[in-house]
């Protein structure tokens, strides 16, 4: 399943469509 997730970077708000292995691939970068 894919769900829609936002991450708030500072200004910026990102709206992505990612399924769980790839958002924590994307946590860790933007961390």
């Amino acid at each position: 399943h894919a769900i829609p997730v936002v991450f708030i970077d500072g200004r910026k708000a990102f709206k992505y469509r990612v399924d769980k292995e790839q958002l924590r691939k994307r946590l860790r970068r933007l961390n």
